[in-house]
């Protein structure tokens, strides 16, 4: 099962989310079909997005964009409603286009890329989306995503999601942690946090290695209150009804085009990979 917990230290004025998404993203991989890296990629993307979207409404959306020009392209995480979904725009790049040599950027900074932007929209329900965006740091996804909430909501922020695959290259687990200070937060909670938690790579480690997320929460925070559990899936929010809208959306000429050559208009989900098709009759019915 796919959840969430949440949970705050009064004492350390500090706010704690663990997610453990496996079992969804592993129905990702399967449509996706992403070798090991995009898989890395993809699976970071989506844990820290759910992270920060813990925190809205029912209803409410939230999409966030990584596309350094690396070689897995574009990579999305989405969350609406205790469901995620993501996709990684190209996700069987050659493993060999990578730059082995000493000196070179890490194996997921160039699957990510540097040289472009993380992206955020948030959607409230009937409302229209709020976007921001800063530029990458590291194509490391983890450092890039702190570096976006520490811009653009001014928060000291640690957040650091891990994928741990198995031998034969399948997504074993795909867990995620964001710690986050509140407003009233002093230098001694900072110092607290730091020595409580040493290195990430340790943190990430136990998380990979613990299924009681809320004894290691207590473990940081001894006074942390529980606020909820929540049970999270993937979930595809694709339909024939913004099918047939983005559809609408073609150009006269493209639309002309597909009359004269009368042709099936195909449209496949990014996220799900479900193919919609249309033969001439019904697209010109929907311009009717």
């Amino acid at each position: 099962m796919d959840l969430a917990v949440r949970a705050i230290s009064d004492k350390h004025n500090t706010k704690i989310a663990i997610v453990d998404l496996t079992e969804g993203f592993q129905e990702i991989v399967k449509l996706q079909k992403p070798n090991p890296l995009a898989m890395t990629a993809l699976g970071k993307v989506i844990s820290n997005t759910v992270l920060l979207s813990l925190g809205l409404k029912d209803g409410d959306q939230m999409s966030v964009s990584l596309n350094g020009m690396g070689f897995a392209g574009n990579i999305v995480g989405e969350y609406e409603d205790k469901k995620f979904r993501g996709f990684v725009q190209f996700p069987d790049f050659s493993i060999d286009s990578i730059d082995k040599t000493k000196g070179a950027p890490s194996a997921l900074s160039q699957t990510v890329g540097v040289n472009g932007f993380i992206q955020a929209s948030r959607k409230q329900k009937g409302g229209q989306p709020y976007v921001s965006r800063t530029e990458l740091i590291t194509g490391e996804v983890n450092v890039d995503f702190m570096g976006y909430v520490q811009q653009s909501d001014q928060v000291h922020t640690i957040i650091s999601s891990t994928l741990k695959i198995d031998n034969n290259g399948n997504a074993e687990k795909l867990v995620g942690i964001m710690i986050q200070l509140l407003p009233n937060s002093r230098e001694e909670d900072i110092d607290f946090l730091e020595e409580k938690l040493g290195s990430l790579d340790h943190l990430n480690k136990t998380l990979t290695e613990t299924k009681n997320y809320e004894a290691l929460i207590k473990d940081i925070c001894e006074d942390a209150k529980i606020l909820d559990n929540l049970e999270l899936t993937y979930g595809c929010s694709c339909s024939e009804e913004k099918v047939v809208d983005s559809i609408k959306m073609l150009s006269r000429d493209e639309i002309e085009e597909t009359y004269a050559n009368g042709e099936v208009v195909e449209v496949v989900c990014e996220f799900c990979k479900k193919k919609y098709s249309y033969d001439i009759e019904e697209v010109k019915n929907m311009f009717n």
